[in-house]
């Protein structure tokens, strides 16, 4: 009787363990199709999966969501973006999911130049993130405040702060950054000669060719920073 009960055991957790192969097989055969859609910009197949019963089962609701909003952000499909937006309130999400959305949403409207719109999260955003237990989260906030510094009030009394960000600042892709968006509040203010001179530290600090390329561009013309 003790050796059925072990075989029945042994069976049981080889089934579940079987069980857990397979699905983890077919859940990253699903996730490379989702890939390899999203790269094709395969958009009625990509929202299809995404709808198919397996994903409903395998996903949360927010995961799935997450995932529709960024496919239509990526490709800056604004109609769908905004339609996608307006359907957080039927999915029930955490207080850092929130921010997750919010955030993304607010750089693509500050990507897009719908400058008003970005205004409008500015407050929500932040009240997510400070409610926030998580230090990834709360990291957010620096970043959040620095763009509506750039990029909503153009306030370029404000330089000597993001030059002290950078100080304190050890990766170099964030000092180019950090350094672009004082060049950027410069040429706001019409002083073309630091333009230049904080474009080229953006420059000698990245290692992303399309960034030198890009701010290489704009020193050639600065208008390219409007």
């Amino acid at each position: 009787m003790e050796n059925n009960v072990g075989l029945l055991v042994l069976v049981i957790v080889v089934c579940i363990g079987g069980s857990f192969i397979y699905k983890k097989w077919i859940t990253e055969g699903t996730l490379k199709k989702l890939y390899k859609f999203k790269m094709q910009r395969n958009t009625e197949e990509f929202i299809k999966l995404l709808n198919s019963p397996y994903l409903k089962f395998n996903f949360s609701k927010f995961t799935l969501y997450w995932m529709q909003l960024s496919y239509f952000l990526d490709y800056k499909m604004t109609r769908e973006v905004e339609e996608t937006f307006r359907q957080q309130d039927t999915i029930k999400m955490t207080s850092d999911e929130q921010a997750t959305v919010y955030f993304r949403m607010y750089t693509y409207y500050i990507e897009i130049n719908q400058i008003q719109k970005a205004e409008a999260l500015y407050n929500i955003l932040n009240n997510c993130i400070q409610s926030s237990k998580d230090s990834k989260i709360n990291a957010l906030e620096k970043e959040v405040n620095q763009l509506k510094i750039v990029y909503c009030d153009i306030d370029s009394t404000q330089i000597k702060k993001i030059e002290e960000d950078i100080e304190s600042c050890t990766d170099d892709e964030l000092k180019s950054v950090g350094y672009f968006r004082i060049a950027k509040l410069y040429h706001y203010q019409g002083n073309e000669d630091k333009v230049n001179n904080y474009l080229q530290l953006a420059i000698d600090k990245t290692r992303i060719e399309t960034n030198k390329e890009s701010l290489e561009a704009m020193k050639k013309d600065h208008k390219k920073l409007d």
